[in-house]
């Protein structure tokens, strides 16, 4: 296979926060995915011990990011994200309800779907939480919303991300 130049396509940012996929909105750019792995350093004397470099490496595992900082966007989803708990909606956007701290977001599934729609590159993170602060601009011009959303693994798949749609 030759290098060409890729393009994902318009992209329709998605979420399930309450049992069905709805449009947030498009990004003023584009949506931004990294994967992020996670590693523990093996110490050992023959390099020293704790204080010096690695013997070996250990994967402990990966999430993905998924940036996106939206200039067109419906507000009502905004809100049921700003929540930040699944299917707990609009209204509760600005409230911490006591009974939710401690709550275990992913055994608990107060998680939610993310779903990056285009024709050439779909991204879709089934499990995701917001941990990242949440920023919106007020002013004169447009309003951008800009929100990262972290995607974990499914427990039983591996999967963190895939290309459904549906």
């Amino acid at each position: 296979m030759t290098a060409s130049v890729q393009k994902a396509g318009v992209t329709t940012v998605k979420v399930d926060i309450s049992g069905s996929l709805e449009t947030l909105g498009y990004c003023l750019d584009m949506a931004e995915h990294r994967d992020q792995s996670f590693h523990h350093d093996v110490p050992g004397d023959e390099h020293g011990g704790p204080q010096g470099p690695p013997i070996d490496i250990q994967l402990l595992g990966r999430v993905s990011h998924v940036r996106c900082e939206l200039s067109k966007y419906d507000r009502t989803i905004e809100q049921k994200i700003r929540a930040r708990l699944r299917s707990e909606g609009a209204a509760n956007a600005g409230i911490v309800d006591t009974a939710d701290i401690g709550a275990l977001m992913i055994q608990d599934s107060k998680t939610f779907r993310v779903l990056l729609s285009n024709a050439n590159d779909p991204r879709n993170f089934p499990i995701c939480l917001v941990r990242e602060p949440i920023e919106v601009g007020a002013g004169t011009k447009f309003s951008s919303l800009i929100l990262e959303f972290e995607a974990h693994r499914n427990q039983s798949t591996g999967v963190i991300w895939d290309t459904e749609i549906s």
